[in-house]
């Protein structure tokens, strides 16, 4: 089984069979977008995935990481507290 979340996808091609061009190199973002579209994983947790996309790499976290408080997930994607706090832990 793979897993729900492949941060590999995008360096040289996804599961879709699109290629990259040749000397591509996507940023960290642009990776995790990538695996986030090219997961299985289930529309409310592809959902918080995208959002937390926005924050990769943002000032003061790792770039391949990313960062959110609860309130600012809510806002981003209208979902209860209740709701993100369970879709963010599906994605861990």
């Amino acid at each position: 089984m793979r897993p729900a979340l492949d941060l590999d996808v995008g360096r040289g091609g996804d599961r879709r069979g699109v290629t990259n061009p040749a000397g591509y190199s996507p940023t960290p973002r642009q990776r995790w977008n990538d695996a986030v579209w090219n997961s299985d994983l289930k529309p409310i947790n592809r959902l918080v995935a995208l959002a937390y996309a926005r924050y990769v790499g943002a000032p003061g976290v790792r770039s391949d990481e990313a960062r959110l408080v609860l309130s600012e997930l809510c806002t981003r994607t209208g979902l209860s507290r209740d709701a993100a706090n369970r879709a963010t832990a599906a994605l861990k």
